[in-house]
């Protein structure tokens, strides 16, 4: 477990001249250790025959979550399309929503979220130079790619990308994980953290700036992968 300090980035934003279009400006800052961080802990029983399920924390408020189908996977070893879930501490640094399904609460979020644009892709093409990052199409983005697309189930009205294999992206390492909203059945996900829509919003509003999110087994034993920095690569 690192013991010095580690790197955390906020997201700042602001319209742009142009109308419709969000500039995103990183700062990052060094921080505490850990330990000392406001942090969304994910658990997931090492024996369980249910890999993808687990419980997530923040304090003392819980709630059962769900990761991907094939389970927790040490960092290290996380590839794209394994629909594993990456074992390590990860900055959480904004969070995005559908304003046509969900607004925050009039009197704000101390989280950054913004509203999705039609113009908004999260690109998955591990060839692209774009992988694993937000980009924004002037115009629109095809229907197909946008963030906000109509899906079988809203499962991501409500989306915090996680901050892993985004610092520095190595291709094929990973893209698109995000908290959201979990399935009706809780089945496993692509390689997210998703917990009940009806606990998504207890947890949005217990988001601080600053946060990580820590993953692992919950024997207390780590997952046997390198712990991850905040910039997701080994520490």
């Amino acid at each position: 477990m690192p013991t010095g300090p580690i790197q955390v980035t906020k997201i700042i934003h602001e319209h742009s001249n142009e109308p419709g279009i969000l500039e995103f400006l990183l700062v990052t800052a060094v921080v505490p250790h850990h330990d000392h961080l406001p942090t969304v802990k994910v658990r997931v029983p090492r024996n369980s025959t249910e890999l993808h399920y687990g419980t997530l924390s923040i304090g003392e408020w819980t709630a059962p979550c769900i990761v991907g189908r094939g389970g927790l996977i040490a960092a290290s070893l996380k590839r794209e399309g394994d629909g594993c879930t990456p074992i390590g501490i990860f900055p959480l640094r904004y969070g995005f929503y559908n304003s046509s399904r969900w607004t925050p609460p009039p009197s704000g979020l101390p989280f950054p979220f913004v509203p999705m644009t039609d113009e908004m892709v999260w690109e998955e093409d591990a060839e692209s130079p774009s992988y694993n990052r937000l980009t924004i199409t002037p115009g629109g983005a095809p229907d197909a790619e946008r963030l906000n697309r109509v899906r079988p189930e809203p499962l991501f009205d409500i989306v915090v990308p996680i901050g892993y294999n985004d610092a520095s992206v190595e291709p094929y390492r990973g893209s698109a994980l995000f908290v959201h909203a979990a399935r009706a059945d809780m089945s496993g996900t692509a390689g997210c953290v998703a917990v009940r829509q009806s606990d998504l919003r207890h947890l949005v509003s217990r988001l601080v700036p600053g946060m990580v999110i820590d993953i692992d087994f919950d024997d207390g034993q780590k997952g046997g992968g390198a712990i991850k920095s905040s910039s997701g690569t080994p520490a």
